[in-house]
Parts: structure tokens; sequence; C-alpha cells
């Protein structure tokens, strides 16, 4: 199964990163590749996890360098790294919503 593939991908690419940053960021891929248009993206062999890490603390490195916070960005939350991996793999909202069936009723519909 896709989905299944792709978890597998980015635990492996998690695993040979080793740090908890790469844990983290893994988790959140794992919890939004319920969709095979997720897992198609996180699939694309031009996209991986050590890339994605790099990329975003070289990013965040320059950040704090600029705001003089000793080589640590302030006040970033959890969402700002979600959003950042979602757009690096060009993850849209739509792509994470799950496709509803046309043969299938949802009673709450009819009410």
């Amino acid at each position: 199964m896709m989905i299944d593939r792709a978890i597998g991908k980015i635990t492996a690419e998690m695993m040979e990163c080793n740090s908890s940053f790469a844990r983290f960021i893994e988790e959140y891929l794992t919890s939004i590749c319920v969709t095979t248009r997720v897992a198609e993206k996180l699939l694309d062999p031009k996209k991986n996890l050590k890339e994605f890490i790099e990329m975003i603390t070289k990013e965040y490195e320059e950040k704090a360098r600029k705001q003089g916070t000793g080589g640590q960005a302030v006040g970033d939350a959890d969402q700002v790294f979600f959003e950042a991996v979602e757009a690096y793999y060009n993850i849209t909202e739509e792509d994470k919503a799950p496709v509803r069936k046309s043969d299938t009723i949802d009673i709450r519909d009819l009410l």
C-alpha cells in the first residue's frame, strides 16, 4: 500500500538523521499520511527528510544569528515547522483531506 511505503520511507530517513528534530518531523508526517495524495508527495524521489532538516536548520540558524539569539531562533512554534515541511513536500490542505466516496452515504448528511 502506498501509504505504508511512504511512512516506511520517512521512518527510514528519520533513522538516518538520528536526531530528535527529525523524529519530531517524522511523527508529524506520519500523522498526516492518511491519504494517497500525501503518500505520493512523501514518496517523491527528489525530496527527503535529511535535505529538509539541513535546509530548515540552516535557515533558522541564520535567522537566529541575525536576531542575536546565540544560534537558536526564539518564539517559533511547532506549527511553523509543520507548515515548512508541508511546503517542502508541496502538501496542501486538499491533499490531507480524505476523499469521500460518492457511493457512501454519511448519515449526518441526512440530518
